[in-house]
């Protein structure tokens, strides 16, 4: 069956921002290799359902990607083999003298137990602070709901009904006590006060255009995925 995606899809080599109009994607990683790509040197992945189109990270996700991950050149290959990352098109990314082109950005990361940031340069001169999220490529069953996924579940809700949507659910009642300080955390992310940074408030951090912004993963019918 066709799908919007494929509709949509721009002809190209490579994976691109625009293939991404749609809504994000998970990709899981079948292959890497750090290669000549024209007149750059790129790092190449290939992933599960790539259709020849292989993802080719900015500079800046890719430095993300070495540093969250600890990558290196020797066995970079079965380094990123099996991993995988949650991409989305962020319209507001600029090349250059043309502006805001958008661009791919990762979200998500698998391998990683806690969000992480990083500082990292998106211009010459210019750098901004990024934060990757846990991404959980399978979905405990209830009986395997631990504490560390029930905080992964209280940071990875993206709005405040989605936060007391996560707090109701039946398998966070074991923790609650344990989670109170985390929830008020989470919960003071996620309210916008006097123009700085939060999940609901991206845009009003200096630098915008070119930062990151960490989002919430679903499933695929909508719903938030709670790891």
């Amino acid at each position: 069956m066709t799908t919007l995606s494929e509709a949509l899809a721009p002809r190209s080599d490579q994976l691109n921002s625009d293939d991404l109009i749609p809504g994000p994607r998970v990709l899981k990683i079948t292959g890497g290799r750090i290669a000549r790509d024209g007149r750059q040197t790129k790092i190449i992945l290939s992933y599960e359902g790539d259709a020849g189109k292989p993802f080719k990270p900015c500079k800046t996700m890719g430095r993300a990607m070495v540093l969250v991950w600890g990558l290196t050149d020797e066995g970079f290959e079965e380094q990123v083999k099996g991993k995988s990352i949650r991409v989305y098109r962020d319209p507001e990314v600029t090349f250059g003298d043309q502006g805001q082109v958008g661009g791919i950005r990762i979200s998500h990361m698998s391998h990683i137990d806690k969000p992480t940031q990083a500082k990292l340069t998106v211009s010459q001169g210019k750098k901004a602070v990024f934060v990757f999220h846990p991404l959980l490529t399978e979905q405990p069953t209830p009986a395997d709901f631990t504490l560390t996924h029930a905080r992964l579940a209280i940071a990875k809700a993206d709005s405040l009904p989605d936060l007391e949507r996560v707090w109701k659910q039946r398998s966070m009642a074991p923790y609650r006590d344990e989670l109170k300080e985390a929830l008020d955390a989470r919960k003071a992310e996620l309210t916008p006060n006097d123009g700085t940074l939060s999940e609901t408030n991206p845009t009003a951090a200096e630098g915008r255009p070119d930062s990151e912004r960490g989002e919430q993963q679903f499933n695929d019918d909508g719903t938030p995925f709670l790891g």
